[in-house]
């Protein structure tokens, strides 16, 4: 077949000298039957001489390898010093594995092993490729420390195209491909069976199936809270089998050289992809507020606490009324999303920039990661800014009860621009060192002339009760919000209502963790807008038991407080849990439970 002229050229070219370590952009390359020369010939492996990896130590994305001509290297990472390794000793190969693949390797002795265990934690030794070592890849038998080929291909079209359907745009590293080339069909290389560049040629071995090294950022070495962009590659680059596919391996059947701006002939194609696409689900988009934030900076909001600010990555003015929050959604190994919803307890630049306001609650959640291991960089998916938890009349008198972060609604308040004309304020905490942003509090005594701060220290003074509450100059004609645990929020309706105040004077927010429900056995059969019925169990929200159905619904809290995934309920009885929800016609499923066969529909826009 005569080989056919395409609009493809050399873009970029990289290679790896250390498996798993900083790419080394190149101009021009020599292309051995091995891939690229010089890429993957070292390798970090454990005490057992299996492989590490990124996947396991991100860390090694920052890790520099540079070879020193002698068959030596240099090793530099961020705050580790510079390293110089002599030549390994060819005459003492040792056995490793990679991925289960044994294979002969040469060690880079004990310097180098202290060096990569005080770097990484654990027991760890740098190897080079020997000159037995050969890994029998089916069509691609290759002698170095590469995954499954010696090369790896991807066009910047396939990269636009993933790009389109992102929150921000990701970078071509995330990939580690060695050739790069621009053209103007996205994932044209999927058909691909061979090619040519300048006098090398290439043949197509099979697409590369993308694993969660494409979520670490290699500029940071931390991981994408988001799962992006696996997340979104898996919505329309997986096969019937799950895989995920982006760029192709190629083994070199004529080696030679290749330069940036070399033309890409291609010397055949499949008329049938390698790729299916998977099945969406039916439905509008699930997410339709969905964001993304980046962490900018951290700072101690209190004992157990942090102050984090995020910017919004698409940089859009965001409307914030103080006391409203966000719901932050973390992609959890059975695929579902950890929801939870934080308040906005300051914001700055229109709403762009928003601070979040933490207390860590026990060890392995959301708020341990938030407070204890985010850092700057870091990125998130955030639904919102929602709640109705706001003050529209800051001269109207007014009582703020708050209970531990339940500050943080009353924080945001204060930092805005509007005076308050007469707030009193009530915070409840065990100890002084405990209160987020207490600082502040203090503070807004000053810059608000109409602010009372009274802090209860419950190791001291034990709980508000009444007495403190009657001591509220004319309490009876303030409008009062309460922030805190359940018990708390509980507690103070109570002794409210003994005192007289009405309840159409008091305003309650108080978050709780979304619920995913157990499974139970007893089903029920669900149709919405028409759709072919569905069966939902009892004991599952049905927001979860719909999209488990394939059904998407528009949500964004998951708590019952922002209405966005409210649907009409036409037939069927429903058990309800968010407090207001108490319409006949209406449900928010992410709170209501089947009690019987339902006939729901969208409600219309």
């Amino acid at each position: 077949m005569t080989a056919k002229p395409i609009p493809f050229q050399v873009a970029e070219l990289f290679r790896y000298p250390m498996k798993s370590g900083l790419a080394e952009a190149l101009t021009r390359a020599r292309i051995t039957p091995d891939g690229l020369a010089g890429d993957r010939e070292w390798m970090v492996v454990d005490a057992n001489g299996a492989q590490i990896t990124a996947r396991e130590q991100p860390a090694l994305l920052l890790l520099s390898l540079t070879p020193t001509g002698d068959g030596g290297c240099r090793l530099t990472a961020p705050d580790a010093p510079a390293l110089t390794v002599p030549p390994p000793q060819i005459s003492a190969p040792r056995h490793a594995t990679l991925f289960s693949d044994p294979l002969q390797v040469v060690d880079a002795g004990a310097d180098a092993a202290d060096w990569l265990t005080r770097l990484l934690d654990q027991p760890a030794r740098l190897v080079h490729r020997h000159h037995d070592t050969r890994r029998d890849y089916g069509q691609a038998g290759y002698g170095r420390f590469g995954d499954v080929a010696p090369l790896l291909i991807v066009t910047r079209a396939s990269l636009a195209r993933l790009n389109a359907t992102l929150g921000w745009p990701v970078k071509m590293d995330r990939f580690r491909p060695n050739i790069v080339l621009d053209g103007p069909e996205p994932h044209a290389e999927d058909g691909w069976t061979g090619l040519s560049i300048g006098d090398t040629t290439l043949e197509v071995i099979e697409p590369c199936i993308r694993c969660v090294m494409t979520t670490i950022d290699p500029n940071s070495g931390r991981k994408d809270l988001t799962g992006e962009p696996l997340r979104s590659l898996s919505a329309y680059r997986a096969n019937d089998g799950g895989e995920v596919h982006f760029g192709v391996y190629a083994a070199v059947r004529r080696p030679g050289t290749v330069a940036v701006g070399d033309t890409v002939e291609v010397h055949g194609t499949t008329p049938q992809h390698r790729f299916v696409p998977a099945t969406c689900p039916t439905g509008p988009d699930p997410l339709p507020d969905r964001r993304v934030l980046r962490l900018l900076e951290t700072t101690s909001g209190a004992e157990g606490a942090r102050h984090l600010w995020w910017r919004f990555e698409d940089e859009q003015a965001t409307p914030v009324h103080p006391g409203q929050f966000v719901s932050l959604r973390i992609p959890q190994p059975n695929g579902q999303d950890a929801v939870r919803s934080y308040t906005i307890s300051a914001q700055r630049r229109d709403g762009r920039e928003i601070r979040l306001s933490i207390r860590r609650q026990g060890s392995g959640g959301v708020s341990d990661f938030m407070v204890r291991k985010a850092r700057p960089g870091d990125t998130i998916w955030a639904t919102g800014v929602h709640g109705s938890f706001t003050m529209d009349a800051p001269d109207q008198p007014a009582l703020f009860l708050s209970a531990g972060s339940g500050v943080t609604p009353f924080l945001a308040m204060l930092a805005g621009s509007a005076q308050l004309a007469d707030a009193h304020h009530i915070h409840m905490d065990r100890v002084a060192a405990r209160a987020i942003g207490l600082s502040e509090l203090h503070q807004a005594q000053t810059t608000q002339p109409g602010y009372r701060f009274t802090p209860v220290w419950t190791a001291d003074q034990g709980r508000i009760g009444a007495e403190v509450l009657a001591q509220v100059p004319a309490l009876l004609s303030r409008q009062v919000w309460i922030c805190g645990p359940d018990s708390f929020v509980t507690d103070m309706r109570a002794i409210l209502n003994d005192l007289g105040v009405p309840d159409h004077q008091v305003l309650v927010e108080n978050f709780a963790t979304p619920v995913t429900g157990t499974a139970t056995g007893e089903t029920f059969q669900v149709t919405l807008d028409g759709h072919p019925p569905v069966q939902v169990d009892a004991g599952v929200p049905l927001l979860h038991g719909l999209r488990k159905a394939g059904l998407q619904i528009p949500s964004s809290c998951e708590m019952g407080t922002c209405g966005t995934c409210k649907l009409q309920l036409l037939e069927g009885k429903c058990t309800k849990s968010a407090p207001g929800d108490d319409s006949p016609d209406h449900i928010l499923p992410c709170t209501s439970y089947a009690r019987s066969d339902l006939r729901l529909a969208r409600p219309k826009s």
